[in-house]
């Protein structure tokens, strides 16, 4: 069935505001949506009308309370969008768990914290979400049922950009796996603009996203920072303390296969950036970032790696 909303938004009085709000944030985008009591049609009733247009809708949003989730008409919509398919977005305006019953099933959910979050993160992440599920519908690649993960999928498609050395198209994969809360999003971000990669970076300050990425406890944000100090004679040594601090991060995640951070390894090995400097390992490791899918700049210095010997 071809359905011609993109949106049904359902909420309870009490959070009227809220729902205002998102409808304003949805067709602002364009997306077309329905909403109570603006769309009710004459002589029928307010809830009737939300089970009924609920078919006609590829995603339905509910907005949720502690109070909201106990009711009858509430939950009666929820389990008509799980029975037709529906892609369902929990908009949380306050802390509460999912009813046992609503977690097992077998359907396609994505939670947003509305509440103790700057108003435009959220926003951002529904606009994302909603756009992460057209993109998958599309292309009939989701499960058919887990919740979508955003960040995660933002996030390889922003990493696989950046190895292939796409980094127009990986600033907006990191910007959108960013705005959901990922933490290694914000420590490219600080690499692209650190060494501006991309046009859209000439104007951002890398350090913002380093030390943003530390703030979400991601201890690989110290790779920037020290790159950053490490151009200046008077804050080399602090420089050194960082490399050191991040070496472990840097070394797992290199370990998990990860291209551009079997690519920092060997550069620590090269130049002694936290490590005892070792230009046997240094190559192995640089060997190994190209198996996982890093592109060195020009395919001739990739050769004469892999044909020559060690050379940079």
């Amino acid at each position: 069935m071809n359905c011609t909303l993109d949106v049904l938004i359902s909420y309870s009085n009490e959070d009227k505001a809220t729902a205002s709000k998102l409808l304003e944030c949805l067709e602002l985008n364009e997306l077309v949506c329905w909403i109570a009591p603006r769309d009710i049609q004459p002589c029928k009733t307010w809830h009737n009308s939300i089970i009924s247009s609920i078919q006609n809708a590829n995603t339905y949003l509910v907005i949720l309370s502690k109070r909201s989730i106990q009711r009858k008409e509430i939950n009666e919509e929820i389990e008509k969008a799980i029975s037709l398919k529906k892609y369902i977005i929990f908009f949380q305006v306050e802390k509460l768990e999912l009813p046992y019953r609503l977690q097992t099933q077998q359907y396609l959910f994505t939670c947003i914290q509305g509440y103790d979050r700057p108003e435009e993160d959220v926003l951002s992440q529904l606009k994302n979400s909603l756009y992460l599920f057209r993109i998958k519908r599309d292309a009939g690649i989701f499960p058919p049922a887990r919740e979508i993960n955003e960040q995660a999928d933002f996030l390889q498609n922003g990493k696989i950009d950046y190895l292939n050395r796409n980094f127009d198209r990986a600033y907006e994969y990191f910007i959108q796996a960013a705005n959901a809360g990922s933490a290694e999003a914000f420590f490219y971000l600080g690499e692209i603009c650190r060494k501006r990669e991309c046009n859209q970076s000439i104007l951002e300050k890398p350090i913002v996203f380093y030390k943003k990425a530390i703030d979400l406890k991601s201890a690989i944000g110290y790779w920037g920072l020290a790159e950053l100090l490490d151009t200046k004679k008077e804050t080399a040594k602090i420089a050194m303390q960082y490399y050191k601090q991040v070496s472990n991060a840097i070394a797992e995640k290199a370990l998990d296969e990860d291209g551009y951070c079997c690519f920092l390894y060997s550069i620590m090995y090269k130049e002694g950036k936290g490590l005892d400097k070792d230009e046997t390992l240094a190559l192995w490791w640089l060997q190994r970032a190209i198996k996982f899918g890093y592109k060195l700049p020009e395919p001739s210095i990739k050769r004469s790696i892999i044909t020559y010997g060690y050379r940079w």
